[in-house]
């Protein structure tokens, strides 16, 4: 038997197994929602890209795009893992890990913008496209259902 907790901010719900020992490792299903959105707008930048180059040109500016999809989807694990810790102990210790966690995401994604950019071999373009799926994404998994 499972119990669940809804947290609810604005017009978005989660729903949070509290019950089950590893919960945490489990997605809501906003989380699969955002998850879902930002790999099929990563394929799709990508496949724009593939039709935008034409060519072996096109390689870099999938590589690009793929690094920053990576660090998309640890953003949207970390904060699943994030709300999830907080709903679960409702602590101080909680909020730290909260504002760790925050971090945490936004120093990976400038770690993953200055590889692309110092690296030869990698399209900066494709990196900051793969980046706007973020915004995107989210709007798309709290407005349209």
């Amino acid at each position: 038997m499972s119990v669940t907790r809804n947290i609810t901010q604005g017009h978005t719900t989660w729903d949070i197994d509290v019950a089950h020992p590893r919960g945490y490792m489990r997605l809501s299903a906003i989380a699969a929602r955002l998850l879902l959105a930002v790999v099929i707008l990563t394929l799709i930048i990508i496949l724009a890209g593939f039709a935008y180059y034409r060519s072996a040109l096109a390689l870099p500016f999938a590589a690009g795009a793929a690094v920053l999809a990576i660090t998309n989807l640890y953003r949207v694990w970390s904060l699943n893992l994030s709300v999830t810790g907080a709903v679960k102990s409702g602590s101080m210790k909680a909020l730290l890990k909260l504002q760790f966690m925050y971090l945490s995401r936004y120093l990976l994604t400038a770690a993953a913008l200055i590889f692309v950019a110092l690296s030869p071999h990698i399209s900066i373009w494709g990196a900051i496209w793969s980046m706007a799926t973020w915004p995107v994404a989210v709007f798309i998994t709290k407005y349209l259902r």
